[in-house]
């Protein structure tokens, strides 16, 4: 799931850019930030 990554956005649910959190808080966004893990 290379293209699915926890944005800051959606992850928070208070997308700067409208982002909306899917699933389990991942957004189909092209600025991401790296996995956590």
């Amino acid at each position: 799931m290379p293209e699915e990554m926890i944005t800051v956005d959606g992850f928070e649910g208070n997308g700067k850019k409208g982002g909306k959190t899917v699933g389990n808080g991942y957004v189909n966004k092209k600025v991401v930030l790296p996995p956590p893990h």
